[in-house]
């Protein structure tokens, strides 16, 4: 069953924000022997980007040592099929992982992540 786009309707009435999204492409080995991912070319997305409430933290089982935020993307370019390394979104001179994923894309257009800050 389609249902009618949330996402799009908040678009209307909360302030949208651009950033960039990282699709994880591979691991390359380098010269030390250690793992460092690579990623395709950013694609540039609108949607929302909403820090997660400190008091959510415990229920979510977040990390107290980083920055979490929600992220909601009109699209469906967020993929967390199992695999080396997570996603990224790069926003506000920050960089988040994906480590979570509600897909609502084939239901009504869009995906809602977390992402934790990275050091």
């Amino acid at each position: 069953m389609k249902l009618p786009n949330l996402l799009n309707a908040a678009l209307r009435i909360i302030p949208k924000v651009k950033f960039n999204y990282y699709k994880f492409k591979s691991n390359t080995v380098n010269e030390r022997g250690l793992d460092v991912s690579t990623y395709e070319e950013p694609v540039e997305v609108t949607g929302l980007i909403t820090p997660v409430p400190a008091d959510k933290y415990e229920e979510l089982d977040l990390s107290l040592q980083r920055e979490h935020v929600y992220i909601h993307m009109p699209s469906n370019v967020v993929s967390l099929r199992t695999q080396e390394s997570p996603d990224k979104v790069e926003y506000d001179g920050k960089t988040y992982f994906i480590i979570r994923l509600v897909d609502w894309y084939k239901y009504n257009g869009w995906v809602s992540c977390i992402g934790a800050r990275t050091e």
